[in-house]
């Protein structure tokens, strides 16, 4: 191998040597800007991880007030109702398919031991209180989220007995001042007309309806009591 030969292999192996240490380059760049994407998609990964845990706990905070509110309102309708220590229970019960609640009622003494569903209890007097006190919680929670109106009835306590339609009446009184809402309700029990500020008759003869209004009474016929109805601030 004369001198050329051995400059010319020289100059080749330089020329391969540089452009492998191009290669290195370019390669040692391409890493480092993976693994600042890597990083990148770390932190992303990492705040969604704390995002997910601290809706989780938000969800499960309102779940549980809304709980309260619904058990709280429900019961105090269900013993004013019926007068006795009967109480609202809602159960979560979780499968693997996903997530639920189950309602409840105890016995009359309150006892947490004896749970029925409403359907079950005593007729469909308690599955219309408890559907009535259903009602005002959820309105209630709605309005707690600046979601306002008036609570819409139609026919409430529609099976409760003659002998508890007056506490129905009463009581929803009660719940309209203690919590300034208004309520507005379509029903056919005499009694129920007669119990807020405004009633209005609607009759229909020969497809013509006619409204009357049946407020203009003496002021000192009001017919429900002052009793106070007991919520407890729990929530």
């Amino acid at each position: 191998m004369n001198l050329n030969n051995i400059n010319e292999y020289i100059e080749a192996e330089s020329i391969e040597l540089i452009a492998e240490e191009t290669k290195r380059e370019i390669t040692l760049n391409n890493i480092k800007t993976l693994e600042e994407e890597i990083n990148s998609y770390e932190e992303y990964i990492e705040l969604y991880e704390k995002t997910v845990v601290l809706l989780q706990h938000a969800i499960s905070y309102a779940r549980e007030q809304a709980k309260s509110i619904i058990e709280n309102i429900v019961t105090s309708c269900l013993r004013y109702v019926f007068k006795t220590n009967i109480r609202f229970i809602i159960k979560e019960e979780t499968t693997k398919k996903a997530a639920g609640m189950e309602f409840y009622v105890t016995d009359e003494n309150g006892n947490p031991d004896v749970l029925t569903i409403p359907e079950e209890s005593r007729g469909g007097g308690i599955v219309d209180v408890v559907s009535l006190g259903l009602r005002l919680s959820i309105a209630e929670i709605l309005t707690a989220n600046s979601i306002l109106g008036p609570i819409i009835l139609d026919e409430p306590a529609k099976y409760v007995s003659k002998d508890y339609i007056s506490n129905v009446g009463l009581y929803l009184k009660n719940f309209s001042i203690e919590f300034n809402r208004q309520i507005i309700m379509v029903t056919h029990d005499s009694y129920l007309s007669y119990i807020g500020d405004k009633n209005f008759s609607v009759t229909q003869n020969k497809g013509i309806s006619t409204v009357v209004d049946e407020s203009i009474r003496s002021s000192n016929e009001e017919i429900y009591d002052k009793e106070i109805i007991e919520f407890e601030e729990n929530y």
